[in-house]
């Protein structure tokens, strides 16, 4: 197929002629885009295409979202109706299809006689264009309810997924009467709940405002300084449209948000007049896509700060605790828990746990002295001094049994 137009170009042709077609019209409401189908899939590798692909074959308004080439279709032994017209596709090439070669320069031919080639990597990946045909225009291909069926599950599609982006980004909200980024409060201001005519409506738009909160200087810095009317707003404003594209293909809902007149014409001069305008723009909406991705991975990969406590000895080696007229000594602190202590006026030797009595009485009037001490040299607390520091028996072993 020969002179054909570039698919960014198509992808250009089909919103500006969407624009032009609302800015002729008498209508005072605000241009709202059709919302694309379901995510558009390969019917026989059952791989959802990416990219422009998806945002191209959406836009093609078919019910079905299976898509094959023409030698797919053969192969899979399904028909392609006669007057059906394919769809432009482009992918990234990495390695090509090259004659095997023998020692005397001529190609290898196997034993029908014809030329055997092999496949090997390109020196620099190039992009090369595809047809593809719509499900509708195929015979003998399951129906796609079957097909569904087998694909995998795609957890977190729709507007459960939308949220966990929007979580992941930290993005700021508040409310207000027209759905705008605003750069210099970092904040994204939207229409009032009850303004939207669905979840998903709700979700397209925050979305779009998403892709435009990414240009702030802290992620991934990109001029938004530029107002309503000039060339730069009105390439953030194709690059916020074609993210939303993106996302919505990725989650199944529609990509559909509002545009008033002047915006949309200034919209339409851009893409006309500024070479490579959505090729420009859908470089720059992948790399939003993929920012906002790896943040939420980011999120989920991290995890949560873990603090070392470690817990303070009851006792400290050499502290002297008095008890009972007498002061221990502490000697020796084990692993286990298990302390010995000395008697200072009979040197003896006592082993003791936490199930000894004498360990928790002697803890305890530890604890009391230092409270005693606290509150004699806290300022402006009078010490009571009818209160000793140092407890006496009956203090201490009131209300508490002790073990002897």
């Amino acid at each position: 197929m020969k002179n054909f137009k570039s698919l960014s170009e198509q992808v250009g042709d089909k919103i500006t002629r969407q624009l032009e077609n609302y800015v002729k019209s008498r209508s005072t409401e605000p241009f709202a885009f059709q919302p694309v189908s379901a995510q558009p899939v390969n019917a026989s590798t059952g791989k959802n295409y990416k990219g422009l692909n998806a945002i191209w074959l959406s836009m093609q308004g078919m019910d079905d979202p299976r898509w094959v080439t023409q030698l797919q279709a053969r192969k899979n032994g399904w028909e392609i109706d006669k007057s059906a017209k394919p769809v432009l596709i482009t992918f990234t090439s990495y390695s090509e299809r090259i004659p095997i070669k023998g020692e005397d320069g001529k190609n290898i031919r196997d034993e029908n006689g014809k030329v055997r080639y092999e496949r090997v990597t390109r020196p620099e990946p190039i992009t090369e264009n595809a047809w593809v045909f719509n499900a509708s225009q195929v015979k003998g291909m399951p129906p796609l309810m079957e097909f569904l069926r087998k694909q995998p599950d795609q957890g977190g599609i729709g507007p459960e997924q939308a949220e966990r982006w929007l979580t992941s980004s930290g993005a700021g909200f508040d409310e207000g009467n027209k759905n705008s980024y605003d750069p210099d409060r970092d904040r994204i201001i939207l229409l009032k709940g009850q303004n939207y005519h669905s979840n998903e409506t709700m979700h397209a738009a925050l979305l779009k405002q998403l892709a435009h909160l990414t240009g702030h200087e802290t992620r991934l810095n990109r001029d938004m300084s530029d107002r309503p009317g000039t060339a730069a707003f009105a390439a953030e404003n194709l690059r916020g449209l074609l993210t939303s594209m993106l996302f919505s293909t990725e989650l199944n809902i529609p990509y559909g948000f509002e545009m008033d007149k002047a915006d949309a014409k200034h919209l339409i001069s851009h893409i006309k007049n500024v070479p490579n305008a959505v090729q420009s723009a859908i470089d720059d909406a992948k790399k939003v896509v993929t920012y906002i991705k790896d943040l939420e991975q980011q999120r989920l990969q991290k995890k949560p700060e873990v603090k070392l406590v470690l817990k303070t000895p009851d006792f400290a080696l050499s502290e002297q605790i008095p008890y009972k007229d007498k002061v221990y000594e502490v000697k020796r602190i084990y692993k286990n828990g298990r302390v010995e202590i000395q008697d200072q006026s009979t040197n003896q030797k006592i082993k003791m746990d936490k199930a000894d009595g004498l360990y928790n009485n002697l803890l305890e009037a530890k604890k009391n002295a230092a409270l005693q001490v606290s509150l004699a040299t806290a300022p402006g607390v009078k010490a009571d001094s009818s209160i000793p520091l140092i407890p006496n028996e009956q203090q201490l072993t009131a209300g508490v049994k002790i073990k002897r």
